[in-house]
């Protein structure tokens, strides 16, 4: 970045072909849409190339990079006015493919198996999808990214203990929703009380 900001002749473009790839996956993962998450990119990387001169060199780059992507997403839906679904489907951080498949792909004994998987990936990612969106980015960003706390601080601008709080009420609520969504969608727990 130091490269790009000192305007070198094209350091901005191989920035750009290199770090692309995992924004987007980020993107997509955080607005639910490819299309969308290339606009988005395409508006980070705009206003990444406006701020360049402002680029701070003990600064993390990814992280500086993702807390742009995340104020374009969090932008957009305030202008827009709706809320897109995270996508679990998106390439995992370590190109292994998306998380979904990680999960149904298991070789499991049974069919029957096999297909509470694919239900628990689905459940999954509609809870995802109902977070709240600072929410949804803490955890993409921890989980999806492996960002470490003090990096989706700096890319949240929130504090650390803030962070944490932000993880830890989202997991909750990740709690909630999926023992909420086990009960109406399976009769026979909601009959007998059982959440597991």
């Amino acid at each position: 970045m130091l490269e790009a900001a000192a305007d070198h002749t094209g350091s901005f473009d191989r920035l750009v072909t290199e770090v692309t790839p995992p924004l987007l996956r980020f993107l997509v993962r955080q607005c639910g849409s490819q299309e969308l998450a290339e606009d988005l990119a395409q508006e980070t990387w705009l206003r990444v190339w406006r701020s360049r001169h402002a680029y701070v060199a003990g600064a993390k780059f990814r992280t500086w990079l993702y807390r742009i992507a995340v104020n374009t997403h969090l932008n957009r839906l305030r202008s827009e006015s709706y809320r897109h679904a995270a996508s679990l489907d998106a390439e995992t951080v370590d190109g292994g493919g998306p998380l979904s498949a990680t999960i149904e792909d298991v070789a499991w004994p049974a069919p029957s198996a096999r297909l509470e998987a694919a239900e628990l990936a689905a459940r999954v990612r509609r809870a995802v999808d109902a977070l709240p969106p600072t929410q949804r980015a803490a955890v993409l960003l921890f989980r999806f990214e492996g960002l470490s706390y003090e990096d989706i601080a700096a890319t949240l601008d929130l504090s650390l203990q803030a962070v944490k709080s932000l993880l830890n009420r989202a997991k909750s609520r990740l709690h909630v929703l999926l023992a909420d969504e086990a009960t109406t969608t399976d009769p026979a727990r909601s009959e007998h009380g059982d959440r597991r």
